[in-house]
C-alpha cells in the first residue's frame, strides 16, 4: 500500500507487495517454530 503511494509501476508495486507477503509468512513462521520450542 505504502508502495503505491511512492509512485512505482503498477507492476512493480504488485511484485514488491507479493514479495514483502511472502517474506513477512516466512519470519512468522519463523518466529511461530521458535516460539513453539
Amino acid at each position: 500500500m505504502f508502495a503505491a503511494s511512492s509512485g512505482p509501476p503498477r507492476k512493480w508495486s504488485h511484485r514488491g507487495s507479493f514479495m514483502s507477503s511472502r517474506n513477512a509468512g516466512l519470519t512468522a513462521f519463523r518466529d511461530r517454530q521458535k516460539a513453539s520450542r
